[in-house]
């Protein structure tokens, strides 16, 4: 996202007020603003080399000396700039720590890195499992240019598929697809062909989107047609962008199919549950939406439309008293304001075909 302010005003945060085990990343997260701020100045190219490589120095032998990403990013950067006894020096550093632990930090979010693309390249040498851990751990902080450094530095290892994948997911994340960018596509055989064409489709769809919303969903809809593709949570937000895109087209057959796609993974449920009950709402299946519908208020959250929808189900099936609570639910907090498309919902009943009579579960089991 680039919102280099915002990240360093958290940086600023007093160490009490973040989880311990991020502090020793936290002043390679201030290298990188700065560097990307050095970028984005006016001051010439060798400032920015020069600046970086102090920086580092000093981050490696002053402040973890043995954490060996920050030997693995110094080293690549000499190697960028052709300086062979720096190289030397990084790598004979890092290399003494290619056993070392990497630390996983808890708590931490899901990365937009792993939202867009979490594709896993084969890599067979020690060098390459080892730098792309690096780049891993580099990607889960935003740091897209310091783990750029290492991917390159093994992208020869890679099929060409692969490195397409990876390179232009990159070139999205820092905000390098033009429009002059041109998509590829690939022929693949059968051995591992349907994950690497379900990740071309994803990536093509996330330059598309970037650039046309609507020129996406071709590349997107493709994943559905790729049968090992279901299951697998990390083609979701190229679906339920698809799916959503046809519920908004009212495709409500498409969206469907869509929303019954994701829902096969066991991530991001609620919004998978959320959209297939409006389609199914929208089709006329309405004991089939209120099912869906009912399902996602068992998480740990609070959606008033999902309410506010049960309560509109509940008054078209003549369940008044259940309509009554689910309205009740759905303006907990007044704060809130209901989805226009519900109460265009609600303005479109016939009042005529409603009976106003309620009573309440206990007086009808009399």
């Amino acid at each position: 996202m680039e919102n280099f302010k915002s990240a360093r005003r958290y940086l600023m945060i007093p160490s009490q007020g973040k989880y311990n085990d991020g502090l020793f990343v936290t002043e390679l997260c201030e290298i990188y603003l700065d560097y990307m701020e050095d970028v984005n100045s006016t001051d010439g190219e060798d400032n920015v080399a020069e600046n970086l490589l102090k920086a580092l120095t000093h981050y490696c032998e002053e402040v973890q000396r043995k954490f060996p990403i920050g030997w693995v990013i110094l080293y690549c950067v000499y190697k960028k700039h052709n300086y062979n006894p720096g190289m030397s020096y990084a790598r004979w550093k890092y290399e003494n720590l290619v056993d070392a632990f990497f630390i996983e930090i808890k708590y931490i979010p899901k990365s937009r890195w792993e939202i867009f693309n979490n594709f896993t390249p084969k890599l067979i040498t020690k060098k390459g499992i080892f730098f792309w851990k690096g780049c891993q751990f580099l990607l889960q902080f935003g740091l897209y240019y310091f783990a750029w450094l290492l991917f390159e530095d093994i992208a020869n290892e890679l099929e060409e598929i692969e490195r397409y994948i990876i390179d232009t997911s990159f070139k999205l994340a820092v905000k390098l697809v033009g429009s002059n960018f041109i998509t590829q596509n690939f022929l693949l055989g059968e051995r591992m062909a349907d994950e690497l064409k379900a990740f071309v489709c994803l990536v093509n769809g996330n330059i598309e989107y970037y650039r046309d919303p609507y020129k996406a969903m071709g590349h997107y809809g493709f994943i559905l047609d790729i049968s090992n593709a279901s299951k697998d949570s990390r083609f979701q937000l190229g679906v339920l962008r698809y799916a959503y895109r046809m519920l908004k087209e009212k495709e409500l057959e498409e969206a469907l199919e869509a929303f019954e796609f994701a829902g096969r993974s066991e991530n991001d449920l609620i919004i998978a549950n959320v959209g297939k009950a409006k389609a199914l709402y929208f089709l006329g299946r309405l004991k089939e939406a209120k099912l869906f519908f009912a399902e996602t208020t068992r998480f740990s959250m609070y959606l008033p439309n999902v309410w506010a929808y049960l309560a509109v189900i509940n008054l078209r099936l003549g369940q008044n008293y259940e309509a009554l609570e689910c309205w009740k639910y759905a303006n907990l907090n007044t704060d809130v304001i209901i989805h226009d498309e519900i109460l265009n919902e609600l303005a479109e009943l016939n009042i005529k075909d409603i009976s106003l009579y309620v009573d309440s579960p206990e007086k009808r089991i009399k």
